[in-house]
């Protein structure tokens, strides 16, 4: 009886011990459970933290009202996309954020807050705001200077209450009504650092002001005292040759000098004999003549005093920006530096690098290259600018004067790589871009065998191929190249390449040949044999000339290096008199596609954009079919029209004028080469929006600080 009796009461403290267990089992799980339902929750409103932190940074940084303004859009966007957002076990609508960045009516809300502030990647040096933990973020929420573009981070503090029926209970029982979710994120605009190379060589100009003449034939300088063609003459000419041909020289603007020591070889002077012909422009609105009405006197200019053609033309298309393709260089980057200084943000730096054979860096500093003095660049890339005296590309000798030549690209691009590698002026984690505008005709290289940077400069073909070695390398991309130093540096290129000796171009390509019209870039990755997509052949124009003109053959097999070297040597030459009579008189020109290989390459390889300025196809050319060569693109969303329709419809796209047009797509053929726009825009244009592009609307980032 009592063994039964043991018995039972030890069962009976088994099944209670069993049923404590189960309760606390299941009590265990649902906490499991409802914890995970929380960490669920946690991480659903981080992700919707971040895309509000992200949203409210873009939404502060592009209002262009006053801070509090900014403030309150970034708010609205920041509650309005954590709204969007519903978390299991959570009735409450999300959102509801007081915005701390308000003047008035400051505080947190509901939801959390939002702050404005800078976020630090390092130490600055006159402050300690975050007392030694960096990087971090410092809220800069009120006072009247803390305005964009100081401003280049928003944080967000989000918070919520989890009532799920499985946490409820365990929440109550440790004297809790429901477990509060918080989450913070942080988005920073990502830095970003830019190189302006701009070309001022005497071939910047050579579209519209050609310079290069034979001077020893007695029949190019009239009775007038000018060159036959209104097309000669320079864009700057230096005051004492004024002076000089009209007072000292009078002999020298006429057809046979009675002295030949009274007789000159300087161009600018003979240009200047040409401008005496030609006082008035009148109505003639033709770019390549030039008249002593469209010159204005400066004073006060590294080459002392200067005569400049002011002319400028935004009323007849083509419009012109002054001389040709430097007036098409100075606007892209004016436009790119203008957005930079309406985007920027406090961590935004550029430079621009002009350079000959030397370089000249602004802004002055401190630091001296890059910075965020982003006003001056706009104003020196001003072409409008002119006031003598002032501050202006003019004053700075920033122009193409004779005497004073040579295209050093390797230069340039050493120094430009320099300082974007520089963590000292440029951040780490910056974007980094260099955007190039030259012709890409180099007779500048690095010295070899000596330390430090040293250039030769030189005209001979060799030099331009020392030059062309530098950049890509042998192969392309071998160690110690440009090209190499681009990549590892995560530095873009962008080549803005236009000239009168190099016809930019690129070639079609059509997805197996007759499919859709590849991208360049997508080319590039399914192919990388620059040859196939851009052609670098040598030519001659207005032909090709027989080999008694010039020599592009061995043993009469053609050879590509000769050509190629005819064409270098004959860019600003002409080929009547290289071999007496046997040309028959006719003048023929060096094409030198070479260049549009390199610098296409040069910037695919480094992710950036090869942008070939061409000219807009013309109506009734071959190029077209004798038709039509533009229209509106169906598929643009700024166009808004449709296709296969009846042109009197106001949606028809053939009605339509308000969007840019693009080429027919029938008229590019795979494998041709594209020597006139895609796009019905000027090369001014076309220059503008690759150096937009490159640079890219503000990017943000998360960021978080080290804990």
């Amino acid at each position: 009886m009592l063994i039964r009796n043991s018995r039972c009461r030890r069962s009976g403290i088994y099944l209670t011990l069993v049923a404590l267990f189960v309760f606390v089992l299941l009590g265990f799980v649902a906490l499991v459970v409802g914890l995970g339902f929380i960490s669920t929750d946690k991480t659903r409103l981080q992700n919707a933290l971040n895309l509000a932190a992200l949203g409210a940074l873009e939404a502060y940084t592009r209002e262009s009202g006053d801070h509090n303004s900014r403030c309150t859009v970034a708010v609205e966007r920041a509650n309005e996309i954590i709204g969007l957002n519903k978390l299991p076990g959570v009735k409450e609508q999300l959102g509801f954020l007081g915005g701390l960045c308000r003047r008035e009516g400051a505080g947190p809300g509901p939801g959390g807050s939002l702050s404005v502030g800078m976020w630090l990647r390092e130490r600055p040096e006159n402050s300690d705001p975050c007392k030694g933990e960096y990087p971090c973020f410092h809220a800069l929420d009120s006072g009247p200077t803390n305005i964009f573009p100081v401003i280049n981070a928003v944080k967000i503090d989000g918070k919520t209450q989890s009532d799920n029926k499985l946490i409820v209970p365990i929440a109550r029982v440790l004297g809790r009504n429901a477990f509060q979710i918080t989450a913070t994120a942080t988005a920073s605009i990502v830095p970003r650092c830019l190189a302006l190379l701009l070309d001022v060589s005497m071939s910047t100009t050579q579209e519209t002001h050609y310079q290069s003449f034979n001077t020893d034939d007695n029949g190019l300088i009239n009775q007038d005292g000018g060159p036959e063609s209104g097309k000669y003459g320079f864009f700057a000419i230096r005051y004492d040759d004024e002076v000089k041909v009209y007072e000292n020289n009078p002999y020298l603007c006429s057809q046979i000098p009675l002295d030949t020591d009274e007789c000159s070889n300087r161009l600018d002077k003979v240009a200047f004999c040409d401008l005496l012909t030609r006082q008035n422009r009148g109505n003639d609105t033709n770019r390549y003549n030039h008249y002593r009405s469209d010159y204005g006197a400066f004073t006060g200019t590294p080459f002392g005093d200067l005569l400049v053609d002011n002319r400028i033309d935004e009323r007849n298309e083509p419009f012109f920006y002054g001389a040709e393709p430097l007036g098409t260089y100075y606007f892209s980057f004016n436009l790119a530096l203008r957005m930079l200084l309406r985007e920027a943000s406090g961590e935004d730096r550029a430079a621009l690098i002009v350079f000959r054979s030397q370089m000249d860096v602004a802004p002055d500093g401190p630091p001296k290259g890059l910075s965020r003095d982003f006003s001056s660049l706009v104003n020196l890339t001003n072409l409008k600018n002119r006031t003598d005296g002032e501050d202006n590309f003019i004053k700075r000798g920033w122009l193409p004067v004779a005497g004073v030549g040579n295209t050093n690209i390797v230069g340039a691009l050493d120094l430009a790589i320099t300082q974007l590698s520089n963590p000292v002026l440029c951040p780490e984690e910056a974007h980094r871009v260099i955007i190039l505008a030259s012709d890409g005709v180099m007779n500048c290289a690095r010295k070899e065998g000596v330390e430090g940077n040293e250039y030769r400069c030189s005209g001979d073909y060799n030099t331009y191929k020392k030059a062309e070695e530098q950049l890509l390398g042998s192969p392309p991309g071998a160690e110690g190249s440009i090209l190499q130093r681009l990549q590892r540096s995560n530095i873009t290129l962008t080549s803005l390449i236009r000239g009168a000796h190099v016809e930019p171009n690129f070639k079609n390509v059509r997805e197996n040949g007759n499919g859709r019209l590849i991208d360049l870039a997508e080319a590039w990755v399914r192919n990388p044999d620059i040859s196939e997509l851009v052609d670098g052949e040598p030519g001659f124009r207005p032909s090709t000339p027989p080999d008694e003109c010039i020599t592009q053959s061995d043993g009469g097999i053609y050879n590509e290096d000769l050509a190629n070297k005819g064409a270098f040597e004959h860019l600003t030459r002409w080929t009547d008199k290289i071999a007496g009579d046997e040309c028959d008189g006719i003048q023929y020109r060096g094409i030198f596609r070479r260049v549009n290989r390199v610098f296409a390459q040069m910037s695919l390889a480094s992710g950036g954009i090869w942008c070939p300025l061409m000219d807009q196809c013309v109506d009734s050319s071959p190029a077209c079919d004798n038709g039509t060569c533009y229209e509106p693109d169906p598929e643009d969303p700024e166009c808004g029209c449709k296709s296969d329709c009846d042109p009197s419809d106001i949606n028809c796209c053939e009605s339509r004028q308000g969007c840019v047009r693009r080429l027919k797509p029938r008229l590019r053929r795979h494998n041709v080469t594209q020597t006139c726009a895609i796009k019905d825009m000027s090369p001014a244009m076309q220059a503008a929006e690759c150096a937009v592009q490159s640079l890219g609307t503000t990017p943000f980032a998360l960021v978080e600080e080290e804990e």
